[in-house]
């Protein structure tokens, strides 16, 4: 059969021959023991196949792909076209791949913009980035998947989302502060963690406890899916179990706080397995054989890479009927995720941890 454009509730279908049309009926007629007691009726609207195919026959269902595909000029025309229009612009998702803001040698910003087909890359001073950033995260039903910062453009960015007339929220899925490790995370990386609807916080730099204080309060932290610190911080273990991932740099963790790690996230609730983990780097050696009860000496030789074998224990997870939780310890890394129990145990833990 030839192509057809469906339109309205039934359908419409371009000038059939009538082979097609018998096909057509013989498709859409149920069989004998499938057809109900009273039969509706079946309405077919045919269309002249020099009638032209406009926006406004299409229908919405076709529209919402097509605007979907549409960058942000278009999508802009098109909402200026009529009410019924900008209503559908706003109902749908804006889909971009990341923004990512980097600091230069000169009092400038690189702003770009990666899309799923395509990405935009533009050069802005420190007085034009944030009015530029700002009309970019007003695009109604936008979604973000990396949101990159260097903590150098947060200063403008906070003081502008401040004096917006109506609050703005940045919808993303991860949002990364870029920063030195000896860079101080500063207060106006709290305000503006304030505006973000975030799952995953990834933090650059040297936190001090009276902004880590400001930090841990937020609804953005306690909400928060994932938190990583990829530098060498001195902060207590607490305020980071709520999360299913944890990724941590730390001077030192005690031997209390290694066993309170294990226990929790052994305990959380899961159903699939490398949804949880948690990976802590360590400046000073740990002392594992301390909280570590025995070594499966099988997975460890699987896990050593070089040097000493690491040492493994295989806990069982409570809240799941099919998953277990390895934990392994080695020099000065700490790491665990929840994985099955078969074949593909120690391949799925390296891949989770990114061994």
């Amino acid at each position: 059969m030839s192509t057809r454009v469906f339109r309205g509730s039934v359908g419409s279908l371009d000038a059939l021959s009538l082979e097609d049309v018998k096909e057509f009926q013989e498709n859409v007629t149920p069989k004998s023991d499938e057809v109900p007691a009273v039969q509706p009726h079946l309405f077919v609207q045919f269309r002249h196949p020099d009638e032209p195919v406009t926006w406004q026959t299409i229908p919405n269902e076709m529209k919402i792909v097509i605007v979907k595909f549409l960058d942000y000029r278009s999508r802009q025309s098109l909402r200026r076209v009529s009410r019924s229009d900008k209503l559908l612009v706003d109902t749908t998702k804006f889909h971009v791949t990341s923004f990512v803001i980097k600091a230069t040698v000169l009092p400038n910003f690189i702003f770009i913009c990666s899309l799923p087909k395509n990405f935009v890359f533009r050069s802005y001073s420190t007085q034009e980035l944030p009015c530029r950033f700002i009309k970019a995260v007003k695009i109604p039903n936008l979604k973000i998947e990396r949101l990159e910062i260097d903590q150098g453009a947060i200063v403008d960015l906070t003081e502008l989302l401040k004096q917006t007339k109506q609050r703005i929220t940045i919808r993303t899925e991860l949002f990364h502060l870029q920063g030195s490790p000896t860079y101080p995370v500063g207060i106006l990386v709290v305000n503006f963690l304030e505006f973000l609807d975030v799952k995953d916080v990834l933090i650059d730099g040297h936190c001090p406890p009276i902004i880590f204080e400001l930090m841990i309060v937020l609804d953005q932290w306690k909400k928060s899916r994932s938190i990583t610190f990829n530098h060498f911080n001195d902060l207590p273990i607490n305020p980071f179990l709520h999360v299913n991932i944890l990724r941590l740099s730390l001077e030192k963790i005690s031997i209390e706080d290694a066993r309170k790690v294990i226990k929790v996230f052994v305990n959380k609730e899961i159903l699939k397995a490398g949804t949880i983990s948690f990976y802590i780097k360590t400046r000073e050696p740990i002392e594992f054989w301390k909280f570590l009860d025995h070594t499966d000496y099988e997975l460890s030789q699987k896990l050593a890479t070089h040097g000493a074998l690491p040492s493994v224990q295989v806990f069982i997870m409570p809240n799941s009927d099919s998953l277990v939780f390895p934990v392994m310890t080695k020099e000065k890394l700490f790491c665990g995720c929840a994985c099955k129990m078969d074949d593909n145990l120690v391949e799925n833990f390296k891949e989770t941890l990114g061994l």
